[in-house]
């Protein structure tokens, strides 16, 4: 294995990075043994911080983008405080460390950062590097440290064209109305049942695309923050079957409660060989992994998130760039 060590990184809270006397603490999912001078949150995906956390991390700037606050705000009902507002493009000085925050591709108001200092470090949060429907696909950035997640960070997950998934998904549907009323299709809330809202609302299928309430917040916030999604149905009170019409529903929703017949999306899917599921995901598959850390330029990488021990293997042996799992 490689050895190179330009800062400390470790995974203490949520991703803990020490740097020239300066304390960063990235997606904070319990409160650090020490307290940061800054906080970064990419997204409001619930296993990218704690509520507790924030809340008890005081007096420290929080940086993320405006629909990831108004999306953590709205889902606990409170009022995040040191928050700092920050989206696409920007760049500048937080408590005194100069950073930059770019579009991360993976849900409305999810944003990857670079911190410049003598060793310039990034970190991607979770990232999608394909453009999709409702969403611009994230620029990789240039970094002598990457931090990267590594959710589907084995060969095997390698994603289909997603103009092809998306022929797939449409077609699939149809063949199903011929026979059903309603007909379920589910994917994570945040980040692709927008995008599927987007899909099927313009698709012309001819029948009515309704959106579980949960999934309806979260499209009415990307609506403020970014593209329109369409004509679509929601309900305050969810029924399954009712009304007649394509459902969008949360993917726990339709694996737990096992409504039928249901299309799954989720990259998690490539190994489930089931002829209603499809890898449509938020996330870059194993190839775009490597092409980020190929194309970054980094002379040491930490992996989050996923298959980080696997992903960190691969780095060391086939790239021969100093890589180590969090």
């Amino acid at each position: 294995m490689l050895e190179r060590k330009k800062v400390n990184v470790e995974y203490n809270g949520g991703i803990l990075i020490r740097i020239a006397d300066r304390c960063i603490l990235a997606d904070p999912k319990s409160i650090p043994n020490v307290k940061p001078d800054l906080v970064l949150l990419s997204h409001a995906h619930s296993d990218h911080y704690s509520i507790r956390a924030l809340r008890a991390i005081r007096k420290v700037p929080k940086v993320m983008s405006r629909a990831t606050r108004e999306i953590i705000e709205k889902k606990h009902d409170v009022k995040l405080r040191e928050v700092v507002d920050v989206e696409d493009g920007f760049c500048g000085e937080v408590n005194g460390i100069y950073l930059e925050a770019y579009n991360a591709g993976h849900c409305i108001g999810s944003l990857q950062f670079r911190l410049n200092f003598k060793d310039s470090i990034v970190y991607t949060g979770d990232v999608n590097l394909s453009k999709r429907l409702v969403l611009e696909k994230a620029r990789i950035l240039k970094g002598d440290v990457l931090i990267i997640e590594s959710t589907y960070g084995l060969p095997s997950y390698i994603f289909p064209d997603r103009r092809k998934l998306y022929c797939e998904i449409l077609e699939n549907i149809v063949g199903l109305m011929d026979m059903y009323d309603v007909v379920y299709v589910s994917g994570r809330s945040l980040g692709t049942l927008q995008e599927l809202t987007f899909l099927l609302s313009v698709s012309r299928i001819g029948m009515p695309v309704v959106v579980h309430p949960a999934v309806y917040m979260y499209n009415l916030i990307h609506e403020k923050y970014g593209p329109p999604l369409g004509s679509y149905i929601s309900t305050s009170k969810y029924i399954p079957g009712k009304p007649r019409g394509i459902h969008l529903i949360p993917l726990n929703l339709s694996l737990n409660a096992k409504l039928e017949p249901a299309i799954v999306c989720t990259g998690w899917s490539i190994r489930w060989n089931k002829s209603n599921a499809y890898p449509l995901s938020s996330h870059v598959d194993f190839s775009q992994l490597l092409e980020y850390v190929e194309k970054s330029g980094a002379e040491e990488v930490y992996t989050v998130y996923g298959f980080t021990k696997a992903f960190a293997d691969y780095i060391n042996s086939k790239l021969g760039i100093y890589a180590k799992p969090l």
